[in-house]
């Protein structure tokens, strides 16, 4: 009854990490970076359902293999027709799965090199613009305020109104850096998080595959 549990248990956690993560892909969009972070993000996330849904099934294996080992086979299993050649299988699949998501762990944390730089060139092509309409804006208002201000104004006037508009220039491309570092800093933040998670469920699928009762 027990490993009936550990079964469902573990049956239930993997099928609900698949399902999240899958509609959590769709759209794919291989070109946005916010994309990568974001499926990367929930990957991780989402990861203890895989690693604990992995190990019910694989110590519900071991248990009924620990079973036939010392004879221990109750009526019910019997008519089952449960043989030891189906549980030596099963454990096989699980090693090999734990071994193959252990290298999809690793990928997907090498993977946060990439998603890093690729995502700071986006910022810069994004924000690139913004700066250069900043600079067109004040080149405009800075050739209109000659426009207006005549001869006969003192130097003085001149002075205040440039003043004043390479004042406002300043501020706005100010609050643009502090907006750009941190986003970079956001994105720095995420990347160093799935890469260091990546390692430890790549690191506990390893354990997994070693693991024997």
């Amino acid at each position: 009854m027990f490993n009936k549990y550990l079964i469902l248990i573990g049956r239930t956690f993997i099928a609900t990490f698949f399902i999240v993560n899958l509609f959590n892909i769709i759209p794919i969009n291989l070109s946005n970076n916010a994309w990568f972070t974001q499926v990367s993000m929930l990957f991780v996330d989402t990861a203890s359902l895989l690693l604990l849904g992995l190990v019910s099934l694989k110590v519900s294996n071991l248990l009924f293999l620990k079973k036939f080992e010392n004879s221990i086979i109750s009526d019910e299993e019997n008519k089952n027709n449960i043989s030891k050649e189906n549980f030596e299988n099963n454990l096989n699949l699980l090693n090999k799965s734990s071994k193959i998501l252990m290298f999809v762990f690793i990928f997907l944390a090498i993977l946060q090199f990439y998603t890093f730089f690729n995502g700071n060139n986006q910022i810069n092509q994004r924000y690139i613009l913004k700066y250069q309409d900043i600079e067109n804006r004040y080149k405009i208002q800075k050739e209109k305020l000659n426009k207006d201000i005549t001869n006969n104004m003192q130097d003085s006037f001149k002075d205040n109104k440039l003043e004043t508009l390479n004042s406002k220039r300043n501020i706005y491309e100010k609050n643009l850096n502090k907006d750009v570092s941190m986003l970079r800093f956001l994105l720095l933040k995420v990347n160093i998080k799935v890469f260091l998670m990546s390692l430890i469920w790549a690191y506990g699928l390893y354990k997994l595959h070693k693991f024997n009762i």
